[in-house]
């Protein structure tokens, strides 16, 4: 599934325009890649959490700056497929029908 995917799932569900919606899911984006940046952690309640890890570049072959990486832990509501679902839904709130 991609991000426009994503976009038009949740415009025709709530009867938005796809344009409206794509500002709303890229802010929503942004301000988790912010927090990332700023604080290394974001925890979003059966979902996950995404927690940035820094990354030596050390060693005898390869000199350079640490780099960062993210790493996600998934929900185990979310990996059981047991989350808080209505009946029909297949776990993504925005293809749960109302």
């Amino acid at each position: 599934m991609t991000k426009k995917n994503i976009v038009r799932r949740i415009a025709d569900e709530l009867d938005h325009t796809e344009r409206e919606t794509q500002q709303i899911v890229q802010r929503t984006l942004d301000v988790i890649i912010s927090v990332l940046a700023e604080e290394g952690r974001v925890e979003l309640r059966n979902f996950g959490v995404f927690t940035v890890k820094k990354r030596s570049r050390g060693g005898a072959a390869i000199q350079g700056p640490a780099r960062s990486s993210w790493s996600r832990t998934v929900d185990s509501q979310v990996q059981a497929g047991t989350g808080s679902q209505r009946p029909g839904c297949d776990g993504l709130r925005w293809s749960c029908p109302r």
